[in-house]
């Protein structure tokens, strides 16, 4: 593996949405989805029934680990720490909010936008630049993502399992990007230390 192993791979996964772009452009389909296995219809159907296990439990659980992620991204945290109380309690409000009133869609764009820049700003303004960029690239993967796979949202709009599927690339994204910035901190913390030894053996010569 390279050095810098998860910004190649990083960087595979943007050409390789470009790619299906392009392809995508001139009339190409790429991404086609059925489901055909009885037990897993009667799951998916089972889920999509039941309003709690729905947004409750599945869609609670799934914003609240990719938000994480992507907050743990921005602050280069390899785990939970005690800074991380200030983005998880009002992430765990946020999904909540977003499970009880999940037909209000505008109300969500604009709650995501505070989520995914206001609150990291308030918590280090200092980073504003990552969290403007971390928030656009999220957006735009999305949104190619999104774009790719129209056919397949169209038809599957109301499967919770289903839709989870078709976004798992996303949520790959979601881990490649922050293991790139935990990868990008171990780096310049690497590269202080080896300045240091050299200064001061230099010093010592």
């Amino acid at each position: 593996m390279p050095k810098n192993k998860f910004k190649v791979l990083l960087i595979t996964c943007w050409v390789l949405l470009g790619l299906c772009l392009i392809s995508k452009m001139f009339g190409a389909n790429i991404f086609t989805t059925s489901a055909k296995k009885e037990n897993f219809i009667k799951f998916c159907d089972c889920v999509d029934n039941h309003l709690f296990l729905r947004y409750g439990i599945i869609n609670l659980t799934i914003n609240i680990i990719s938000s994480s992620l992507y907050y743990m991204a921005i602050f280069q945290e390899p785990k939970f720490s005690k800074r991380a109380l200030l983005w998880f309690i009002p992430l765990i409000i946020y999904a909540i909010i977003k499970s009880i009133f999940y037909n209000a869609k505008v109300v969500f764009y604009v709650l995501d936008i505070v989520m995914m820049v206001g609150l990291p700003l308030l918590i280090d303004y200092k980073r504003w630049l990552v969290i403007i960029i971390s928030f656009g690239l999220t957006f735009v993967f999305q949104y190619i993502s999104m774009l790719l796979k129209l056919n397949q949202y169209t038809m599957f709009d109301n499967n919770t399992i289903m839709v989870f599927i078709l976004n798992i690339d996303y949520y790959i994204m979601f881990i490649i990007y922050w293991l790139y910035r935990l990868e990008y901190k171990n780096r310049k913390k690497q590269k202080e230390i080896e300045e240091i030894s050299f200064s001061f053996h230099f010093y010592r010569s």
